[in-house]
């Protein structure tokens, strides 16, 4: 739905998509103004880089373990909103998928993150994961992480 940087933009579009992170992330931020500073700037860039959150809840530890034995070419993640969970209605989880199959969850995007991708999943437009990796778990008792790139999904 945004348009590709490499492409002629969409002002309209991409004004819109900057407003509807804006109003969802300035009661986090503190302000209207830095709410719209960190819009543009995401809608610019088009892409964002993070780790997943709650990996050790749950069992995520294990659908980690399970993937980081394959290789990356075979492990994937897709974002699913989770508009009902009852700790954030931005939630966003982070399913791994292996062979193209779901594995399990892997955890959630951060609240801040979440509240910016949330209104745009909401209002149809994808992102996809075309980076990922999992780190961590090089000893006893030490979590597995993943972390990703996000980026807008291309229009169709």
């Amino acid at each position: 739905m945004l348009p590709d940087a490499k492409h002629k933009h969409d002002h309209s579009l991409t004004r819109k998509c900057v407003m509807l992170i804006a109003n969802n992330t300035a009661p986090l931020l503190g302000s209207k103004s830095q709410a719209m500073k960190e819009a543009w700037a995401f809608v610019k860039k088009g892409s964002a880089v993070t780790s997943a959150v709650g990996v050790t809840f749950g069992g995520c530890q294990n659908v980690l373990r399970r993937l980081e034995q394959h290789p990356i070419q075979d492990v994937g993640y897709l974002l699913q909103r989770e508009p009902d969970n009852p700790y954030d209605t931005n939630a966003i989880r982070v399913d791994g998928y292996l062979w193209g199959r779901c594995a399990g969850q892997a955890g959630h995007l951060p609240r801040d993150l979440a509240a910016m991708l949330a209104p745009l999943m909401d209002a149809g437009v994808a992102f996809h994961i075309p980076q990922h990796a999992i780190y961590g778990g090089w000893g006893r008792g030490v979590s597995l992480g993943v972390k990703l790139r996000i980026r807008f999904a291309p229009a169709n």
